[in-house]
């Protein structure tokens, strides 16, 4: 669950005393407030709302208010549909200058909604002061500062004045085709001295901050935790899954002064000494953190996950996957159309970038050539790995498949000249909350944006080139006549571009003025395969006018510099001048882990859109300078990373769903905003501290003042969520694939494995005239690899519940459940029908919400053999029963395993 830092959402039944300023206890059963003002309601016109004044049962009486929202997508501005009341019977103006904000109970299914203070200075616009909050199926007190109401968002933007409010009142913030209700309770104004929100926007978690996947044995282990609640010199202890202690030490200072980026003082302490595997925890001050685990194979899954991420965003056929239980019908299988032409084509297949369900050539070639990247790595960990995917079994890698299918569409985007289509999608008319195979948008085949000229772009030619070439590379010694097939696309698009080598790309959604980036890449890869010294001069030479950056959506240079050090031809000079750029890189990066409390290599201004993104890039590219160099500091700064996303951080928050103890839940992507499924191991887009392009509910963090690094929020809700930093994408994915790979049941070694050519190749060029003539290419590739592996599956655990006597209250049996004793989960007896079970980790996260009707009262929450993982870790949950938003019980319960 997310933190909102302006608005807090109390967990547990509490008592408050009254606010001086009771607008509406409602109780009235009638259209009319406690203070004799009305309640009014309003629609688009298309949408309904339906307002009862007398819904029962209230939270602190007999009735509440509760609106009940249906909204049409008639109105194409955009639909909505609230109610609002005035403060007094005239709607005139009060002067609220001595109180705070706005605060009330509620519940609902309504999602998120904006609270709207109305002013005489936005009276005459029908548009006031909001705020958004979200609204959960329990009763929940939410406050909303006055500090945190952002201006209208038409009509201009009076100041805020408290002097002149006369209404108060909600409205939804869905999409069209949804609908929802809200319930209302104890509607009032609070002053200073009675709110119980923070007024701090700066959220402070004390819990010992730990990598929650877990630690290599042999890799770097540390632990950062707050000055607010640990000093250098307190000790800390490991205790093992029982309880015991296995290991102490002192924290560690002086304490970093990371306030520019989290807000906090931070002491960081190692513990790498401690190299016994198993299962963890970590205590400071009687603080714990989360699990954690200690072991070779600790990436593995993660990895895997992450891999089979790209088959759950497969864009064609039907997704049916035994292993995460995402179904869902064949998709887009008209991808034909051409923009500005009569004409049509066959553009099926690819990758659904984002939630958008675009498909673009700069983010699939970088997406495979971080898989083909981490095979030539990494070939006797990749060559046999088995995913369980449609492919698998084939003899093929999984890692290897799961590329060719983006190869497999990239062949469709190159026209038979070698100028290659940018992208496949929709432009601009882009739905947000509807499954992949109802997109109800034609969809184009465009070189530029759609109102643009459509000229091919260097760009997109060059991407395909580059990856092309890896892919021959590659599959030379697994598929001869499919590395053929890449080849005669690479050489294609390649004299394309050498004709062709100025213009950019226009695309809104990855506007990319420069083109030499891409050019660069294709250079390198070329000049390796067709064993070509005049290209690696020329690459050679723009190196000396152009820095070398991290990879990234607009930015693969550097996969070049790697294709020509690992290139057996280049001279051993240039192998040396690339080394020598790749650490200068590297070793800036190795100074921001070096002052970052959190060793993030991101500095504080640099939490943009897909922060998280630029993190993994920058530790890819690390790993490739430890590749080039053998600096065992650069793979030791990109395992920090990882640790980053995995919940070492200031909000104590994996940005990884499905992994770690308190995981990124709700990622605005069509499998959960639309199927609510977990796509295990899909990212979080990542803290983002600019307003530019953000959503609502990001922009009342931003505004509240929070520190950069924790302007982010875990909600995906159909029409309000938060995209803005909760959107991933395959460049950023495939980061992932890349980085949890290349630590894939690794034991540490000075050195990082150098690996020869995958296979033997002899390719024939023939080069005539300058750079800028089409060359002609041929080539035979022999094959000198072979590629076997074998895999086996384990059936899932059989159980039989624990026995408990019964009796006449709700409780949960066994109260420890010990897994390794054969308990599979907790039995909750004597709920009543219509019951809503809420379980809480032990740092308040929500990780189980269900309403359930369950036959004798009892309802079994199974853990053995379910598909929760790394949510459910060893450690103390507590219980929560409710009903008609009514608590019944509360309780403790804990897990040994």
């Amino acid at each position: 669950m997310r933190k909102l830092p302006v608005i807090l959402i109390f967990l547990f039944l509490h008592v408050i005393s009254r606010a001086a300023y009771l607008i509406d206890d409602c109780e009235t059963g009638t259209l009319t407030n406690t203070t004799g003002g009305a309640w009014i309601t309003y629609t688009d016109g298309y949408s309904t709302l339906t307002f009862t004044p007398n819904d029962a049962p209230g939270y602190a009486g007999a009735y509440c208010r509760k609106l009940g929202w249906d909204l049409s997508s008639g109105n194409a501005s955009g639909s909505y549909a609230g109610a609002a009341c005035g403060i007094n019977s005239g709607w005139t103006a009060v002067d609220l200058h001595t109180y705070a904000g706005v605060r009330f109970w509620a519940y609902g299914t309504a999602g998120i909604v904006a609270v709207q203070v109305g002013t005489d200075q936005t009276r005459t616009l029908g548009n006031h002061y909001s705020a958004t909050v979200a609204i959960t199926p329990s009763w929940r007190l939410i406050e909303v500062p006055f500090s945190s109401l952002g201006p209208p968002t038409w009509g201009g933007s009076p100041s805020w004045d408290p002097t002149t409010v006369f209404s108060v009142g909600f409205v939804t913030l869905s999409s069209a085709g949804n609908s929802g209700y809200l319930r209302v309770d104890n509607l009032e104004f609070y002053t200073a001295a009675e709110a119980t929100a923070p007024s701090d926007p700066n959220i402070i978690i004390p819990l010992p901050k730990v990598n929650q996947e877990g630690y290599l044995p042999g890799g770097n282990k540390y632990f950062c935790v707050v000055t607010n609640t640990a000093s250098a010199g307190d000790p800390y202890y490991i205790l093992d899954a029982i309880g015991n202690t296995v290991y102490t030490g002192s924290v560690a200072g002086p304490a970093f002064d990371d306030r520019p980026s989290t807000g906090e003082g931070v002491l960081r302490t190692d513990f790498s000494s401690f190299t016994t595997p198993g299962t963890y925890t970590l205590r400071v001050n009687s603080q714990p953190s989360c699990p954690f685990i200690i072991n070779d194979n600790v990436f593995d899954s993660l990895f895997k996950d992450a891999l089979r991420s790209f088959y759950l965003i497969r864009c064609g056929p039907a997704v049916n996957d035994p292993v995460t239980g995402i179904n869902r019908p064949a998709c887009h299988m008209s991808d034909g159309l051409i923009r500005g032409s009569a004409g049509s084509g066959d553009f099926t297949g690819g990758w659904h970038n984002a939630q958008d369900f675009g498909k673009y050539t700069n983010e699939t070639a970088i997406s495979i050539s971080y898989m083909l990247w981490l095979y030539e790595f990494k070939p006797s960990h990749m060559s046999g790995i088995y995913n369980n995917i449609p492919e698998s079994g084939n003899g093929t890698s999984d890692l290897l498949n799961e590329a060719k299918w983006g190869l497999n569409w990239l062949f469709k985007m190159q026209r038979a000249d070698g100028a290659v289509y940018h992208k496949v999608d929709s432009e601009p008319n882009l739905f947000d909350c509807v499954a992949p195979s109802a997109d109800p948008n034609l969809r184009y085949a465009e070189f530029q944006q759609a109102t643009s000229s459509q000229v091919p772009s260097t760009i997109d030619a060059a991407d395909l080139a580059a990856v092309m070439a890896q892919a021959a590379r590659v599959f030379g010694g697994v598929d001869p006549a499919y590395s053929a097939q890449c080849m005669a696309a690479a050489q294609k698009s390649w004299s394309w571009a050498l004709a062709n080598t100025s213009t950019a790309q226009s695309d809104p959604y990855y506007l990319d003025t420069a083109q030499w980036q891409e050019y660069m890449w294709a250079e390198a890869e070329m000049g390796r395969e067709l064993n070509s010294q005049p290209l690696r001069d020329s690459f050679s030479l723009m190196t000396d006018s152009n820095a070398v950056t991290p990879v990234g959506w607009n930015d693969p240079q550097l996969f070049g510099y790697l294709a020509l050090f690992e290139d057996p031809n280049s001279p051993q000079a240039l192998k040396d001048k690339l080394r020598s750029k790749v650490q200068s890189m590297c070793d800036s990066f190795l100074n921001n882990v070096s002052i970052s409390g959190y060793s993030s290599v991101m500095q504080s201004f640099e939490y943009w859109w897909e922060s998280n993104e630029t993190l993994m890039h920058r530790a890819c590219g690390m790993l490739f300078g430890y590749e080039m160099s053998g600096n065992a500091a650069y793979r030791d700064g990109a395992l920090k990373q990882l640790n980053y996303m995995l919940g070492l951080n200031s909000l104590n928050r994996s940005f990884v769903m499905s992994h770690g103890c308190n995981p990124m839940q709700k990622p605005w992507n069509a499998l959960y905003l639309v199927y609510g499924k977990s796509i295990p191991a899909w990212c979080a887009g990542g803290p983002n501290q600019y307003v530019t392009g953000a959503d609502p509910l990001l922009v009342s963090v931003i505004n509240s003042g929070a520190p950069k690094a924790k302007c982010y929020i875990d909600e995906g809700i159909c029409g309000a969520g938060s995209w803005a930093d909760n959107e991933g994408e395959t460049s950023e994915e495939a980061a992932l694939v890349f980085l949890s790979g290349y630590f894939y049941s690794v034991t540490y070694a000075n050195t990082p494995t150098q690996t020869a050519t995958i296979c033997t190749k002899t390719a024939t060029p023939s080069i005539t005239g300058t750079l800028t003539r089409t060359p002609t290419f041929t080539a035979t590739a022999t094959t000198t690899c072979t590629r076997a592996f074998t895999a086996t599956q384990t059936p899932a655990p059989t159980w039989t519940p624990t026995p408990h006597p019964e009796n006449g209250d709700i409780y949960a049996y066994p109260a420890v459940c010990d897994m390794r004793k054969g308990d599979a989960g907790f039995t909750f007896s004597n709920l009543p029908a219509g019951a809503e079970l809420f379980i809480y980790n032990i740092s308040g996260e929500l990780i189980f919400d269900a309403v359930i009707s369950p036959p004798g009262g009892k309802y079994f929450w199974k853990l053995s053999g379910s598909r929760m993982r790394n949510r459910i870790v060893p450690g103390f949950y507590i219980y929560m029963a409710a009903c008609n938003g009514k608590i019944l019980k509360k309780g403790k319960i804990a897990l040994i395993r």
